[in-house]
């Protein structure tokens, strides 16, 4: 699922980090282990970084669906015996 306004990431995050995330946390710190992102704000860095779609490469060629899709490939009879036959 995407969310597209900064509203619905930031209550994604939230509730997120309400039902999983400090919970582990909290389970990791009692255990006497180190979590790897301690800070806030770094969590929500890589939490919101699944939202971020990369621009295609430049060098990638516009492609039209119908060539993806091999409809320049399908063959049509063009003689009678082809026709009868198809």
């Amino acid at each position: 699922m995407i969310y597209t306004t900064q509203e619905q990431r930031e209550q994604r995050f939230t509730d997120w980090w309400k039902n999983y995330g400090k919970p582990w946390a909290e389970v990791r710190t009692a255990a006497g282990n180190t979590c790897w992102t301690d800070d806030i704000e770094e969590r929500r860095a890589l939490f919101m970084r699944r939202y971020q779609r990369p621009e295609p490469p430049k060098s990638l060629p516009s492609v039209s669906l119908a060539t993806i899709r091999g409809k320049h490939r399908r063959w049509v009879p063009v003689t009678v015996r082809e026709q009868s036959a198809a």
